[in-house]
């Protein structure tokens, strides 16, 4: 049967093709002129007022989303960078307070557990939603895999 396609088995392939293989590609452009620009399979020209504005609408639309999600994109690493930057003058304070009530989490912030996390074991846990207890949680797991980090910094 494999070596053997019947008509009907190489016109499905054919139709998968087009519809999600490599002739789906071939056709991106004209799906998206398709929906963005009003432009159907047909030859048209943009010779009436309505289309042209259209197309210019369009253009100015694809622009303005793409500015958006530019500056979207820059406030997304510009708050991560703060918060990097907010953990690393936060992270010592909270080891030092730590190492002095005998290694246990309970006694720090979710800041500062957060801080220490995002510092010392590379974990990112978010400082906003969580109950304590499950930040210190999710502490703990690292610290226990590797209890020797903590006393190698100084």
């Amino acid at each position: 049967m494999l070596f053997n396609p019947s008509s009907e088995d190489l016109t499905i392939r054919e139709i998968l093709k087009g519809a999600g293989g490599e002739g789906a590609t071939k056709r991106l452009a004209q799906r998206k002129l398709d929906s963005v620009c009003f432009v159907n399979a047909y030859c048209c020209y943009a010779n009436s007022e309505v289309r042209v504005q259209r197309f210019k609408q369009a253009a100015q639309l694809a622009a303005s989303l793409g500015e958006i999600s530019k500056l979207s994109q820059e406030a997304d690493a510009s708050k991560k960078q703060s918060e990097a930057d907010m953990f690393k003058d936060i992270a010592p304070g909270a080891l030092t307070k730590v190492r002095l009530k005998n290694m246990d989490f309970n006694n720090l912030t979710v800041k500062e557990l957060s801080a220490m996390a995002y510092e010392y074991y590379h974990v990112t846990i978010p400082t906003s939603g969580l109950k304590k207890i499950k930040v210190v949680d999710k502490l703990e797991e690292p610290y226990k895999g590797n209890k020797n980090r903590l006393d190698q910094v100084e």
